[in-house]
C-alpha cells in the first residue's frame, strides 16, 4: 500500500523485460526517483534476509539507482506486487531428524550464466546458489564488467 501497487504479478520480472529495457523510457522526476530508491532499498533488504527468489530482479533494479526511468519504476512495483502475491514464501531449514530421513545432509551448489544478456551493454550476468539442510545458504547474481 505504501508504494501504490494495484496489479498482481505472478513473477518478479516480466518475460520480455530484457527487450523492453532497451526502450527510451522517460526519466523520473525527483519525487518519483526518491520513491524508486526507497522501493529498491526495501527490496534489497528483503532479498538479503528472507526472499532469495527476488535476488536477480533486485540486482537488475539496482543498476538504475542513479538515473531511474518510468520503466524501472514499473519493474520495481512489479517485484512488490510479486512479493504481495507470494507473502508465504521464504527460507526453510529442516530439522536434524528430517535431514537424516530424507538425505539432505549434503551441500548442493548451482551456477548459471546469461552471456551478453543485457541489450544495452551486452554484458553477461552470472550467479550461484548454495543449499544445505534444505534451505538456501547464499546466492549472488553478478553482472560481469567485461563486454562480449
Amino acid at each position: 500500500r505504501r508504494f501504490g501497487i494495484e496489479q498482481v504479478a505472478a513473477t518478479p520480472i516480466a518475460a520480455d523485460d530484457e527487450a523492453t529495457c532497451a526502450d527510451d523510457s522517460p526519466p523520473l522526476n525527483k519525487k518519483q526517483a526518491s520513491l524508486y530508491r526507497s522501493i529498491t532499498g526495501t527490496l534489497l533488504f528483503a532479498s538479503n534476509t528472507a526472499r532469495p527468489d527476488i535476488v536477480y530482479a533486485v540486482q537488475r533494479l539496482t543498476r538504475a539507482m542513479s538515473s531511474p526511468t518510468e520503466h524501472d519504476l514499473a519493474a520495481a512495483k512489479r517485484v512488490l506486487s510479486y512479493l504481495h502475491c507470494t507473502a508465504r514464501f521464504g527460507i526453510r531449514f529442516s530439522s536434524a531428524r528430517f535431514i537424516k530421513e530424507h538425505g539432505l545432509h549434503h551441500l548442493h551448489a548451482y551456477c548459471d550464466a546469461n552471456w551478453a544478456g543485457c541489450i544495452k551493454t551486452r554484458k553477461p550476468t552470472s550467479g550461484y546458489a548454495a543449499y544445505a539442510a534444505g534451505g538456501l545458504l547464499c546466492c549472488l547474481p553478478e553482472r560481469t564488467e567485461v563486454a562480449i
